[in-house]
C-alpha cells in the first residue's frame, strides 16, 4: 500500500471496533510519515503498534474516538524514529519556516472546528525544497492526492492546533 492521501479511500481497516475512514487519521499520519522517511513499513503493523500500546481511545465503543495524538512520538520511536513534539503553535510555525528550504517531515493534529466537540484530525506533512511549501496528506478524508499550502498558518489556524511533531533526520 502506498501513501494514504485520504483515509476514507484506503482499504476498509478497523481501529478497535470503528472503521478506519472515521477514526484512523493518527495511524495514517504515522504510517505516511514513516513512508516519507523511506521506511518500508506496513500499515497493519503501525495499526497494531497503536493498539498493542493501548493508544486506541474509547467513547461508547473501542476506537470510536480514534487514537491519542500525544502518543504518536512513542509509536514513531518503536520504529527507530525520533521526533520533537510541539504544543506551542508559534514555535512549530517558526520551525517549519526555518526548515522549509529542506525536506522535513511533520505530523500535525488539530481540531476540525474551533471547539473540542468538532473532533480532532491528524495529518502527515513535509516541506519540499523545490517549492518551499507544506505538502499535506489526508487533509480531507476523501482526498486522492496531497494538498499544498504556503505554510502552517495557511493550513491550520492557531486556535485549532493541538500538537505537532517534527520528525528528526537520522544522525
Amino acid at each position: 500500500m502506498g501513501y494514504i492521501y485520504g483515509q476514507a479511500v484506503c482499504p476498509p481497516f478497523t481501529i478497535g471496533r470503528s472503521p478506519m475512514k472515521n477514526v484512523g487519521c493518527e495511524i495514517a499520519a504515522a504510517y505516511n510519515a514513516l513512508r516519507l522517511l523511506g521506511r518500508d513499513v506496513r500499515f497493519a503493523d503501525v495499526l497494531r503498534d497503536f493498539e498493542a500500546s493501548g493508544y486506541v481511545m474509547r467513547g461508547f465503543k473501542q476506537g470510536d474516538m480514534g487514537t491519542d495524538p500525544f502518543s504518536i512520538g512513542d509509536v514513531l520511536s518503536q520504529h527507530g524514529v525520533k521526533a520533537v513534539s510541539y504544543t506551542n503553535y508559534q514555535a512549530l510555525a517558526s520551525v517549519i519556516t526555518e526548515f522549509k528550504g529542506s525536506f522535513q517531515v511533520y505530523i500535525l493534529s488539530f481540531w476540525n472546528r474551533n471547539t473540542v466537540f468538532g473532533g480532532l484530525h491528524t495529518v502527515a506533512a513535509y516541506t519540499a525544497p523545490e517549492d518551499q511549501k507544506l505538502h499535506i496528506f489526508n487533509y480531507y478524508i476523501n482526498d486522492t492526492g496531497e494538498r499544498v499550502f504556503e505554510d502552517l498558518r495557511a493550513a491550520i489556524s492557531q486556535n485549532r492546533f493541538v500538537v505537532g511533531y517534527r520528525i528528526l533526520p537520522r544522525a
